[in-house]
């Protein structure tokens, strides 16, 4: 049995719960709130509107709805999914403060208080119900999933959660608005999870309740939604933070280059030339010094795209501390123009005598590492003037 917490100052809040073929649950949850109804109201959450959104249910759901008068039902005449019925009950609903949890009898309405309170503590625009807590009956697969996704969330944006994806919620409205359009299906609350992490203005906050075995059969599916739930987080991280997904295998690859290189320029400055052998290191260094450059160059150019695109995302304050370079089109231009004129050197003596012979005699990594770094220059000079492009568009006035 859950209990309620000290009184809170009363406040007005819209339950709403989306539904799809939940004839068998939606009764006896509907009958627990408004049995819950006299201990939520003793506890603050006063007065109280249930918004029922049936999503297309093909069974008696609406029926077992209409049975009760005090829940509100809005119903959509075919299945659009379950991100689409919260929306539209949170659109149907009256109050400022915005609360829903699944139809399927897992929560517990005695826990609503818990979420109050915690967004009257801490002024928090969104608080989440954690389902992971001891007593909880997740199935393992499902709990082990979870983990694995509040763990990759946490790493990308920088801000501890437990629950990416708990269909308890509490939100005021002004914090929905902000979080802009979410997915209409299953992925809406990892989704939602996502947006309020990735941005330091929107607090978010954790509070354990319940989670009981659901009434009838679970309409999750593990692999087809876990993917849902995964693509809704990497493509929140992608919009919010694209330089995660470029830099850090940049970095990896600068550090395999940085490790293969010094055996050759050891055996270059102690022999003067360099062994067959060390062809294959030496490509394998080229190629991830190449492809290091190229990924630092799409870095750039989503973050100004962000930047054109009127989208400049706050990172939190307890955030990743790994800071990119913000160098000015100037010297990078001159760093490519440095690399491609070096490239050229080392090769001229070839160029000369092609010219005058039709012959080349150079050694083979003098050819390698001259174009690699004729190749590298003219990316580093194309990075430079795309960027200049884009701060020049970005100053520029929009004609009305």
């Amino acid at each position: 049995m859950a209990t309620t917490p000290d009184p809170i100052q009363p406040v007005a809040v819209s339950l709403i719960l989306p539904c799809l073929n939940e004839e068998d649950a939606i009764g006896p949850l509907l009958d627990q709130i408004e049995e819950a109804r006299p201990a939520l109201e003793q506890a603050g959450v006063a007065p109280l509107e249930v918004v029922v959104v049936d999503d297309g249910s093909t069974d008696r759901t609406a029926q077992e709805v209409r049975q009760r008068p005090f829940a509100r039902l809005v119903q959509h005449p075919h299945n659009r999914g379950y991100g689409a019925a919260l929306d539209t009950g949170m659109q149907e609903a009256s109050h400022e403060l915005l609360a829903f949890f699944d139809g399927d009898g897992t929560c517990n309405p005695l826990d609503l208080p818990r979420l109050a309170a915690a967004q009257q503590q801490h002024n928090a625009g969104l608080v989440i119900g954690c389902r992971l807590g001891p007593g909880s009956r997740m199935p393992p697969v499902r709990k082990l999933g979870n983990r694995m996704f509040a763990l990759l969330l946490s790493t990308l944006s920088g801000r501890a959660i437990k629950d990416t994806a708990s269909g308890f919620r509490l939100l005021t409205r002004p914090m929905r608005s902000q979080l802009g359009p979410l997915p209409t299906n299953l992925s809406y609350t990892p989704a939602m999870t996502a947006r309020a992490l990735f941005d330091s203005d929107l607090p978010v906050v954790e509070v354990p309740i319940q989670y009981a075995d659901r009434t009838g059969e679970s309409k999750l599916h593990i692999l087809r939604d876990g993917a849902l739930f995964l693509t809704a987080i990497l493509d929140t991280a992608l919009t919010c933070r694209p330089s995660l997904f470029f830099m850090v295998p940049c970095c990896l690859l600068l550090l395999i280059a940085l490790i293969l290189l010094p055996l050759p320029i050891a055996q270059w400055l102690q022999t003067g030339a360099l062994q067959d052998w060390v062809f294959y290191r030496l490509m394998t260094v080229t190629v991830a010094i190449a492809l290091c450059l190229q990924l630092f160059v799409f870095s750039e150019i989503a973050r100004f795209i962000l930047l054109v695109a009127g989208y400049v995302p706050r990172r939190p304050s307890n955030g990743p501390k790994f800071k990119i370079p913000r160098l000015r089109s100037g010297p990078i231009a001159l760093t490519g123009f440095a690399l491609l004129l070096f490239g050229i050197l080392i090769n001229l003596p070839g160029l000369i005598e092609f010219a005058r012979t039709g012959q080349v005699h150079l050694r083979w990594y003098r050819v390698v590492c001259g174009a690699a770094l004729v190749l590298s220059g003219f990316q580093i000079l194309g990075l430079a003037v795309l960027r200049r492009f884009l701060e020049l568009l970005h100053v520029r006035p929009r004609s009305e």
